[in-house]
């Protein structure tokens, strides 16, 4: 499930737009959704900023797990292959231990070209 949202500036009616995908994965939803979410967010943004956050369920030593899954597998290549940017650091955990789990980071942001604000 993912919803974009395009931010258009008033004030400054020759800055850009900013797109921002939010993505909620269930852990055993098809790679192709989320995929597909994710080129049709890049193709729409074109040129201007763009900032994709949300739950993955997907895990790998690139957001601080000790191991990958297969969406962790999947959200990885989606990031090599888009050139996208982990925003998200991985020493701040968005999900806290309890007594059979680690902290972990299931919520990320990740962003596509660089945003400027003024």
């Amino acid at each position: 499930m993912s919803i974009l949202l395009e931010i258009t500036p008033q004030a400054h009616k020759k800055a850009p737009s900013l797109y921002v995908l939010n993505v909620y994965c269930r852990p055993k939803s098809s790679s192709l959704i989320l995929q597909q979410a994710i080129e049709q967010a890049t193709l729409k943004a074109a040129n201007n900023p763009l900032v994709i956050t949300g739950d993955f369920s997907a895990a790998h030593p690139l957001w601080g797990y000790a191991y990958i899954n297969p969406g962790g597998t999947r959200l990885h290549s989606l990031v090599e292959n888009q050139d996208l940017t982990i925003v998200t650091d991985h020493s701040r955990p968005t999900r806290i231990r309890t007594s059979v789990t680690r902290d972990t980071a299931p919520d990320l942001t990740l962003r596509k070209t660089f945003l400027k604000f003024n």
